[in-house]
């Protein structure tokens, strides 16, 4: 089946792993569409290099912003490799979307989109989160976009049970819920790493950890707050720096672990993909305390199935997306409750149990949240349309 993925994602490395899974395990003949830049704060990140793959890549230029965005020579590849299933990985209410809508529609093809909307799209939540003007301009732009694809956009893909919700209640009828897949041979519990990493770090008590970008939206702050609490336990703290984000807010994180007296506790790093899964089998308890937001909803949250998989006990806020990636309850904490956390991560350090835990969340993590399922899911919707 010819398969021509477009995909913001794969601007990385890492976001093409699916790409690779679905030609080797599932023999699509896949043509790959890629940004060849993305504005990230204030500068633009060329793609990472491609074409080493089963699959071919193709770098376009995109001109225009958020849903007004669209490949430059898009419509010229589709003429070319005229495929049998678009899949555009990006919002069903976006121009292109509306556009390779008609365009499949009038060739007889099929469109599958991808979406982390995780809101209901009333006019009420665009006006508190836009102001009055900018919300009414924003809600009628949507609905116009909405009014073209819900005919011509065959299947959505969501990330969450509040996105599935929020589609369905839209008006969108062929909706299924998907992971947003890691890779298994990579995040898994690895005793060799865990103490390789641990000597390097000189880790030899409990490591308390936070992966993922600082922004205040993350809850960050939460965190350091809660563990200024418990100063009587011996642990350590470990925080992933993404420096590539890095910000104001970030430099507001140093500050408060200086002023909270846990400088001398803090192991910052900064580790790329391929790296990432050694701090994770380092790690004995993960947090991620996300906060709602009038402009965030936690959409996912990789990390949590991540480091499960790796063996970590992870504790995480209520807020969108992180409640559902758990195994277990009573590690969910209401979002904002400091007093909450505290008592979580107090339990978590005196656990007697911990890698119990740990391994059952890995287990649970790989079987439904890795690669491997995405691909399935995946395959079986495109072969259904087929």
């Amino acid at each position: 089946m010819k398969l021509l993925a477009i995909s913001k994602a794969a601007h990385t490395l890492v976001n093409r792993e699916i790409y690779s899974l679905l030609t080797n395990e599932y023999n699509y003949e896949i043509k790959l569409v890629l940004p060849k830049k993305l504005r990230l704060l204030k500068e633009y990140i060329e793609c990472d290099p491609y074409n080493n793959d089963s699959y071919d890549c193709v770098a376009l230029d995109m001109i225009g912003s958020d849903r007004t965005s669209r490949y430059r020579g898009l419509f010229k590849l589709l003429r070319t490799f005229n495929p049998s299933i678009i899949y555009f990985e990006d919002d069903p209410m976006t121009l292109t979307a509306a556009i390779l809508g008609i365009w499949c529609y009038l060739k007889n093809k099929k469109l599958v989109c991808r979406t982390n909307q995780n809101r209901e799209l009333t006019l009420r939540l665009e006006i508190s989160r836009l102001g009055l003007f900018r919300g009414v301009i924003s809600v009628t732009f949507k609905l116009a976009l909405f009014w073209v694809t819900k005919n011509t956009v065959h299947h959505i893909f969501v990330i969450s049970n509040d996105g599935k919700k929020a589609i369905t209640n839209l008006g969108y009828k062929n909706v299924t819920i998907i992971p947003l897949g890691f890779n298994e041979n990579r995040f898994k519990i690895d005793l060799t790493k865990r103490k390789e990493k641990r000597t390097e770090l000189g880790i030899d008590s409990i490591a308390i950890s936070y992966f993922g970008r600082i922004t205040h939206a993350k809850g960050v702050h939460l965190l350091i707050e809660s563990l200024s609490k418990l100063k009587e336990y011996n642990w350590k703290f470990l925080i992933d720096t993404f420096d590539q984000y890095a910000d104001d807010y970030q430099t507001h994180i140093k500050g408060l672990i200086t002023e909270n007296e846990i400088e001398d506790r803090t192991i910052f790093f900064d580790a790329d993909h391929n790296e990432i899964s050694d701090y994770m089998n380092a790690s004995d308890i993960v947090v991620a305390p996300s906060i709602t937001t009038s402009f965030f909803k936690e959409e996912y949250g990789r990390v949590v199935p991540e480091t499960m998989a790796c063996g970590c006990l992870v504790i995480v806020s209520d807020s969108g997306t992180l409640k559902d990636l758990v195994n277990n309850d009573e590690w969910i904490f209401e979002e904002g409750k400091i007093d909450q956390l505290v008592l979580m991560l107090e339990r978590a350090i005196l656990i007697k149990d911990r890698s119990k835990y740990g391994e059952k969340a890995s287990l649970f993590a790989r079987k439904d949240f890795g690669i491997k399922k995405q691909a399935y899911l995946m395959d079986n919707v495109f072969k259904s349309l087929s």
